[in-house]
């Protein structure tokens, strides 16, 4: 009797209980407030990703369409930009630290260990330089693999992050 009075109240509600349902983005695009203006960032794509595009200072900056793939279903609404300083290659005693700017979102299916991978793009010295994809492969461990403008991807070692 209660399974047939909740189909009958199920039917006769109104929509407010029905399952919402998203469907994917194909172009997020957005700015972020600089010291010295601001930084804007475009990615477009729906079974892959087809573009990523980082304007910053008056300089649009495009990431080759070579470098896009291995990033199936990418979830644009997770992209956002990262910026810093860092070493990048040897460094040198007294070395100043290069200002870099990274795009970073989720793609693909989720882990295991219940996370997406990550691709990052790696900008700094007024181009783009490479990809970094990044896999967890254990409750705390994350594999990654780096992929430099015009050459073959190579491992770029683990990383750990402490568990929640």
């Amino acid at each position: 009797m209660r399974t047939i009075l909740f189909c009958l109240l199920s039917a006769t509600l109104p929509p407010a209980f029905a399952q919402d349902t998203t469907k994917p983005w194909d172009q997020v695009e957005f700015s972020v407030p600089l010291e010295f203006g601001k930084a804007g960032v475009k990615v477009e794509g729906t079974k892959t990703i087809e573009s990523v595009t980082l304007s910053i200072g008056g300089v649009t900056i495009e990431v080759p369409a070579t470098e896009l793939e291995g990033c199936k279903d990418p979830q644009l609404e997770t992209a956002q930009l990262l910026f810093g300083s860092g070493n990048y290659g040897p460094v040198t005693e007294d070395e100043e630290l290069i200002p870099h700017y990274i795009i970073e979102m989720s793609f693909g299916e989720r882990s295991e260990f219940g996370s997406f991978p990550t691709v990052r793009f790696l900008f700094h010295s007024g181009s783009y330089q490479e990809k970094i994809l990044q896999h967890q492969t254990s409750p705390s461990g994350w594999k990654r693999t780096r992929k430099p403008v015009g050459e073959e991807p190579f491992d770029g070692g683990t990383l750990t992050r402490p568990t929640r």
